[in-house]
């Protein structure tokens, strides 16, 4: 940009303002400088204030965004940790379960085979379970509504009875 006093120094040379006109065109000239360095300084604070509250608000919805992003970090870390936790759980209660099932099988296995030796009564046996269990052996009739031929309308039930 061209500085005052050589503006007025090609004025003057070009005969574009007459010798008795240069204070005056000097103080327009003045004026106008000044002018445009207040309105250049005032845009300047307008956009540096609409630059600074830009900057806030995307600073505020960033850190908004970061902490939602954290805890939603931590709510799925603490929903994995849960997840794992009930995986655990029923690891546990899956393998009581097989070993419940393994002792009653073994039990079953125990009781059949008193009955398939032919004993009958009480018989007292311990369970793989560290219990004592009785086994009742029962033979009774049972009443039946049909013609089977049987002459008194019964039929016999057989069982065994852990008690």
């Amino acid at each position: 940009m061209m500085s005052i006093p050589e503006m007025l120094s090609i004025m003057k040379e070009k005969q574009m303002v007459e010798e008795k006109d240069f204070p005056f065109a000097r103080k327009i000239l003045m004026d106008c400088e000044k002018g445009l360095k207040e309105e250049k300084r005032s845009i300047d604070e307008k956009y540096s204030k609409i630059i600074e509250e830009d900057y806030k608000q995307y600073k505020r919805t960033n850190d908004l965004l970061f902490d939602r992003i954290e805890k939603l970090k931590k709510a799925k870390s603490d929903k994995e940790a849960r997840y794992e936790e009930k995986i655990i759980e029923f690891r546990g209660r899956i393998s009581r379960l097989k070993e419940t099932k393994r002792k009653n099988d073994e039990d079953l296995e125990a009781e059949t085979g008193l009955q398939d030796t032919g004993a009958t009564g009480v018989n007292n046996v311990e369970s793989s379970q560290g219990k004592d269990r009785a086994i009742v052996f029962f033979d009774y009739p049972k009443p039946v509504c049909t013609s089977t031929g049987n002459s008194r309308g019964e039929s016999r039930q057989k069982g065994i009875m852990v008690l």
